[in-house]
């Protein structure tokens, strides 16, 4: 999809606005949304959720949306000229400029983007600038690309390999005292993916054979889950962020020019949940997903419009003249 990459001129009354990067983003039909009951209907995703459906051609007009999420500078602009100063969470005093603005709530949201000359995108505009113009189930095509694993992924993986310990001392033992880094992460995964039964048999398997022929058995059995896994596309890409990336540093979407659209931080799109539930949208999943089907191009998170979450910005977006 062709884009046209432009630098807003606007300046508020009272202090300069920090470069918005817009990119215009031409008009376009497409099928949004996805479903996982038809492998030859438009819009199959075996991950994809009811609310993502059903598939449905729409039309958007021609619009410009940033190029990265809302940055902390353009957030403390907007404090010191007003109409952001009495947002319940402020940027620290040392947070990098460039990072991404969050803890803000949907009112919030919209009130950055008006300052910042713009405004929320709807679900079909942050959809059709996700995509790129092409049908892909995540920013940057159709796979995970990155195997594993989000910082949450980790914390619960952890946990549930405490709780399983007690079902295999010996390969515990053996992952604890081995030098051998990616078999023991290898290992980690695979227990992740086992219910306490299937650890307990593959031990039962390997009982009297060494610590080597132990974690072997292990490490063959990750490679499997984890090839089985990737191919479903669920497990949580190794390209999670650690903790929201500066703007500048996100991956772009393919064909598009945007960064950061998946995994970075979640954006309030503009809309209700659906007709009858007034919760409104976040798109593009956040650093904290635990699985990579929060980062696909379809999917929608609801949430309340007053809550502020550590990991949830906007994207403004704003119209263009015809």
């Amino acid at each position: 999809m062709p884009v046209r990459n432009r630098t807003s001129e606007a300046v508020p009354p009272a202090t300069t606005i920090p470069d918005v990067h817009w990119v215009d983003v031409p008009g376009a039909t497409f099928v949004r949304g996805a479903q996982a009951a038809n492998a030859d209907r438009p819009g199959f995703d075996p991950l994809a959720t009811a609310p993502e459906g059903p598939p449905r051609e729409v039309t958007v007009d021609g619009f410009a949306l940033q190029r990265s999420e809302a940055r902390v500078d353009q957030l403390r602009a907007c404090v010191q000229s007003g109409p952001c100063a009495g947002f319940a969470h402020l940027p620290a005093a040392d947070a990098p400029p460039t990072r991404p603005a969050t803890w803000l709530s949907y009112d919030e949201a919209t009130t950055l983007c008006t300052f910042l000359g713009g405004r929320l995108p709807t679900e079909d505009e942050w959809e059709l600038a996700a995509r790129g113009g092409h049908t892909v189930r995540f920013p940057w095509g159709d796979a995970p690309e990155c195997p594993y694993r989000t910082p949450r992924y980790v914390q619960a993986r952890e946990a549930r390999l405490r709780e399983l310990g007690a079902s295999c001392p010996k390969l515990f033992d053996a992952m604890l005292t081995s030098n051998d880094a990616d078999s023991m992460e290898a290992v980690a995964d695979a227990t992740w993916m086992l219910d306490t039964e299937v650890i307990a048999e593959t031990c039962e398997e390997v009982r009297g054979t060494s610590r080597a022929a132990m974690v072997t058995a292990f490490v063959d059995l990750a490679d499997d889950l984890v090839e089985e896994a990737r191919d479903k596309g669920v497990l949580p890409p190794a390209c999670a962020f650690e903790a929201p990336r500066s703007v500048l540093e996100g991956r772009p979407s393919e064909g598009a020019g945007f960064l950061g659209m998946a995994g970075n931080v979640a954006e309030w799109v503009d809309g209700r949940w659906s007709d009858d539930d007034d919760r409104r949208v976040l798109r593009g999943g956040s650093y904290l997903a635990v699985d990579a089907s929060e980062w696909r191009t379809t999917a929608r998170q609801p949430s309340n419009p007053d809550v502020h979450l550590l990991d949830v910005g906007v994207r403004c977006a704003r119209s263009v003249s015809r």
